[in-house]
């Protein structure tokens, strides 16, 4: 994820485009998206281990509905 950041500065940097913040503008969005993807595994592992006492994936089958 780390280099397609990159690459979207780089390429909106060298372009030449009237948007020169383009690049930039996806960047924040896609660190944005990362660190929500982090907080809700967070989120379902602290769940898990309030509900069962311990975070075994085994017993995270039991969660189904």
């Amino acid at each position: 994820m780390n280099a397609a950041i990159l690459n979207f500065v780089y390429f909106a940097a060298f372009s030449g485009s009237s948007q020169g913040l383009s690049g930039q503008a996806i960047a924040v969005v896609v660190v944005g998206l990362a660190a929500t993807e982090v907080a809700v595994g967070l989120a379902i592992v602290l769940a898990l281990n309030r509900l069962r006492g311990s975070i075994n994936v085994a017993e995270a089958s039991a969660l189904k509905l």
